[in-house]
C-alpha cells in the first residue's frame, strides 16, 4: 500500500492549516477583508524618535510618509540644497561696484635752508585725494543677470536632484514592500513543510510509511527554512538601504512598509508622445541646460564688458608751507592747489579673448546637452512605456486566469493525493508550482509599481498614482 493510501485519513488532521487558501483573494496582496489599502493620500512626516526604533517596536510607515521623510531628512538632499543660498551669495558679489580710494601723502623736499628759482627745494607738502572708478561698460549689472541665472541653474539642479531621490525612495520603499510579501510566503511555505514533516514523524511507525518519504519531506522543509531566511535577510537590507534614503541611522530599520504593493486600480498605458510632451515641459534637467544657454550668453557679454576696465577719476587738493623766512629769503604763506586726472584703459592687447570663447563652446555645449537629454527622454519613455504595458497586461493575466488556475490544479492535486492517486513528490511540485506562480506575480506588481515611479520621474511630475 502507498504512503498516499495511509495518509489519506490523517488529511483533516493538517489539512486546513497546510493547504487552506482564500479562493477569492491573493494571499500578501489584499488585506484581510478584501480592500487594498493605496497610500495615495499626503500625511506629515511622524514624530516619533527613530533612534529608538528598535524600543518601540515596529513602525508603520507608508509610501507617502516615506517621500515626505526623505525629502525633508535625506543627507544627500540637505547638502545639495546649499548651493542654492551659496550661488545667491554669488549675486551679491557680482553686482557690487569697485571700491573708491583715499589718498594721503605727504611730500618734503629740503634741499637747503635757501631755496628760489635756480635753488631748488620747497616747502613741506600734503596732499589729500580720490579716487572714484567707473563703471561704462556695465560689467557690474551684467554680471548680476549672470550670477541670476546661476542660481536659476543651481535651483534646477535641485530640483532634479529632489526628482532623482524622490524615485530613489519609491523605488526603495517598493523593494521593501516586495520582500515582505516574499517573506510572508515563504514563511507560509516552511511551516507547510514543517507541519507535513511533523505528521509523517508522528505516524511512520502506524502506518508503516516509507523513510525515504520522511527523508525528503525533510529535505523539502530545509530548502523552504534556507529560502526563508535568505529572504528575510534580503528584507533587512531592503529595510537598511530604505532608512539610509530616509535619513534615519542603517541600524534602524525596524520599521514595517504598510502601503499594499498592488495599487487599487490599474492605470491604462497613456498616450507616448503625451508623456514626451509633458517631459520636455517640466523635466528639472531639462531646463537646467536650457538655462546654461542662456547663461553662456550671458557670460559671452560679461566678458566683452569685462575687457574694458573701470575708468579712474582722482581728484586731489595740495597744501603746501606756510615757510617761514630764512635769511634774505621772505617767509611765504600757505598756499593751496589742486590735481585732477582721468584713467582710461584701452583693451587693445588683452579684451577677454579667452573668456568670450569660453562662453561660446559653453553654450554650443549646452546644446548639445539639450538635444542629448531629449532623444534620452523620448527613448527612455517609450522603454518604460513598453515594459508598463507588460506588466500592466501580466497582472491583469495572472488575476483574470493564471492565480486561479494554478490554485486549481493545486486544490485538485491534493485531492488526487489525498485518494491515493498521486504520490507525495508529485504534490510537491504542485505546490511549488502554486508558490511560483505568485512569485512571479508578486514580481511583476513589484515591476508594475517601479514603472508608475519611473515613469513619474521621466516626466518630472507625477502624473500617474
Amino acid at each position: 500500500m502507498k504512503f498516499s493510501y495511509a495518509l489519506l485519513a490523517l488529511l483533516p488532521c493538517f489539512a486546513p492549516a497546510l493547504w487552506a487558501q482564500n479562493s477569492s483573494s491573493v494571499p500578501g496582496i489584499y488585506d484581510w477583508n478584501g480592500s487594498v489599502t493605496t497610500g495615495t493620500s499626503a500625511t506629515s512626516v511622524p514624530s516619533t524618535d527613530f533612534g529608538r526604533a528598535q524600543d518601540l517596536g515596529p513602525l508603520a510607515l507608508s509610501l507617502d510618509q516615506a517621500v515626505s521623510e526623505g525629502l525633508a531628512h535625506n543627507l544627500d538632499l540637505l547638502a545639495a540644497q546649499y548651493n542654492i543660498p551659496i550661488a545667491e551669495a554669488a549675486e551679491l558679489t557680482a553686482g557690487l561696484p569697485g571700491n573708491p580710494s583715499l589718498i594721503l601723502d605727504t611730500t618734503l623736499q629740503p634741499f637747503g635752508p635757501l631755496w628760489n628759482q635756480t635753488n631748488a627745494g620747497g616747502p613741506e607738502e600734503f596732499d589729500l585725494g580720490f579716487s572714484i572708478p567707473l563703471d561704462f561698460s556695465d560689467k557690474y549689472g551684467t554680471g548680476k543677470k549672470d550670477a541670476q541665472a546661476g542660481t536659476a541653474i543651481a535651483k534646477a539642479q535641485f530640483a532634479d536632484a529632489v526628482r532623482q531621490k524622490v524615485l530613489l525612495v519609491r523605488q526603495d520603499y517598493i523593494n521593501v514592500v516586495t520582500q515582505q510579501h516574499l517573506v510572508d510566503l515563504y514563511q507560509e511555505r516552511a511551516d507547510n513543510y514543517d507541519k507535513l514533516v511533523h505528521v509523517i514523524e508522528n505516524r511512520i511507525g502506524i502506518i508503516k510509511a516509507q523513510p525515504l518519504l520522511l527523508v525528503r519531506a525533510q529535505l523539502a522543509r530545509d530548502q523552504a527554512r534556507i529560502d526563508l531566511l535568505n529572504n528575510e535577510n534580503a528584507l533587512r537590507s531592503a529595510k537598511t538601504q530604505l532608512a539610509i534614503q530616509l535619513g534615519r541611522p542603517p541600524s534602524v530599520n525596524a520599521f514595517r512598509a504598510t502601503t499594499e504593493l498592488r495599487p487599487s486600480e490599474m492605470v491604462a498605458v497613456p498616450d507616448k508622445e503625451v508623456l514626451i510632451a509633458q517631459a520636455l515641459e517640466n523635466r528639472p534637467d531639462l531646463k537646467g541646460f536650457q538655462l546654461t544657454m542662456d547663461k553662456a550668453k550671458l557670460d559671452r557679454k560679461l566678458a566683452e564688458n569685462q575687457a574694458w576696465q573701470d575708468v579712474t577719476v582722482q581728484v586731489e587738493a595740495s597744501r603746501q608751507g606756510p615757510d617761514a623766512a630764512s635769511g634774505t629769503a621772505p617767509a611765504l604763506p600757505a598756499a593751496y592747489s589742486w590735481d585732477a586726472s582721468l584713467n582710461i584703459p584701452l583693451p587693445l592687447l588683452n579684451a577677454n579673448q579667452g573668456l568670450t570663447k569660453t562662453a561660446d563652446l559653453a553654450g554650443e555645449q549646452a546644446q548639445k546637452q539639450v538635444e542629448s537629454l531629449v532623444l534620452s527622454i523620448r527613448q527612455q519613455i517609450g522603454d518604460e512605456l513598453a515594459q508598463f504595458k507588460i506588466d500592466h497586461d501580466l497582472i491583469l493575466e495572472y488575476e483574470s486566469r493564471q492565480i486561479d488556475q494554478a490554485r486549481k490544479v493545486r486544490d485538485e492535486q491534493q485531492k488526487l493525493f489525498g485518494t491515493g492517486n498521486m504520490d507525495l513528490l508529485d504534490y510537491f511540485d504542485a505546490m511549488e508550482a502554486y508558490n511560483g506562480v505568485l512569485l512571479s506575480y508578486y514580481g511583476t506588481v513589484g515591476s508594475y509599481r517601479n514603472d508608475l515611479a519611473m515613469l513619474n520621474a521621466s516626466v518630472g511630475k507625477d502624473i500617474l498614482p
